[in-house]
């Protein structure tokens, strides 16, 4: 029988990869013509993006180092493209950033998301900043928890993977933090249910 995905929950983790998909290059497409504001506090910017990163990944997730360092290297980064390259065209900011954190794999080692996860959250803080509309928010609550889940299933799939990744894995569902949902998909994928979603509607079910 199938069990499918209820409402509820809230933004789901992005998709966690090492390098660019096909749909993110439609992503860095549709961000093509938008200019970024000049940046006018070089310190204040990189603390703020820093921060923001580092924020979201440890809400996502688990607080972890990693995060914070990740944090780092995109601020840092980002503030010396902007400001020593003279690149203002969003598109080429996420593509740039990405590359630049592709460069760096061991800062993502303990990270449940990728390079490319990083660029395209950095693109929505930005757009977010300036007022603009992202494409999330136009998303139900059951679309939300769907893209949720999957990256949840995603996860548990990659630990079983490596016997040294099923134990962090295992140590994290023990965190007092830890997202319901995650544990709820381990337990599942352990008592053998398999998960299937519709690339279409983004529903999901358990079969």
């Amino acid at each position: 029988w199938g069990r499918s995905v209820g409402s509820g929950g809230i933004v789901g983790r992005r998709r966690s990869v090492l390098s660019r998909s096909a749909s993110q290059d439609e992503d860095l497409m549709s961000e093509a013509g938008v200019d970024i504001p000049e940046i006018t506090d070089e310190e204040a910017e990189r603390t703020w993006m820093a921060d923001a990163v580092c924020l979201w990944l440890d809400d996502e997730y688990i607080p972890q180092q990693c995060h914070r360092d990740i944090g780092d290297s995109t601020a840092s980064f980002y503030c010396s493209l902007r400001n020593e390259d003279g690149v203002n065209d969003l598109s080429s900011i996420v593509l740039a950033v990405g590359s630049h954190l592709e460069s760096q794999p061991d800062i993502f080692d303990d990270a449940f998301v990728g390079p490319f996860d990083i660029a395209n959250k950095l693109s929505e803080l930005l757009l977010r900043r300036m007022g603009r509309e992202i494409c999330d928010c136009d998303m139900t609550p059951e679309e939300l928890r769907a893209v949720r889940i999957a990256g949840h299933v995603r996860a548990v799939r990659e630990a079983n993977e490596d016997a040294f990744l099923r134990y962090k894995f295992v140590r994290e569902l023990l965190e007092p933090t830890v997202d319901d949902d995650l544990v709820n998909v381990a337990l599942w994928i352990a008592m053998g249910y398999k998960y299937e979603s519709d690339e279409a509607s983004g529903a999901g079910v358990w079969l």
